[in-house]
């Protein structure tokens, strides 16, 4: 089984997109509540990598690590620090 919470709407249309493609087993997505930040997403659909994430920003002192919405918390709060920090999210597992 596999489960996944997309951070943004552009990972939400591309798990749903690759959900459709026919997979030959069980994925659970986590519907994000509430509305979406993201004025253009209306992009080309790109298959997901199952058991991947990406890394947002690389750093070399503190590394976080983040599923589905909080993400985007992250990405706003990244610049309030003075050091470089990695930030990966995991939308897959």
């Amino acid at each position: 089984m596999v489960v996944s919470a997309p951070m943004n709407e552009i990972e939400f249309r591309n798990m749903l997109y690759m959900a459709q493609t026919g997979i030959d087993f069980p994925w659970a997505i986590r519907y994000p509540r509430g509305r979406g930040k993201l004025k253009q997403i209306n992009q080309e659909f790109e298959k997901i990598p199952i058991g991947k994430g990406v890394c947002v920003s690389e750093g070399t002192k503190i590394a976080v690590l983040t599923i589905g919405t909080i993400g985007e918390k992250i990405i706003e709060l990244q610049y309030d620090f003075n050091f470089r920090r990695g930030f990966y999210n995991w939308w897959i597992w």
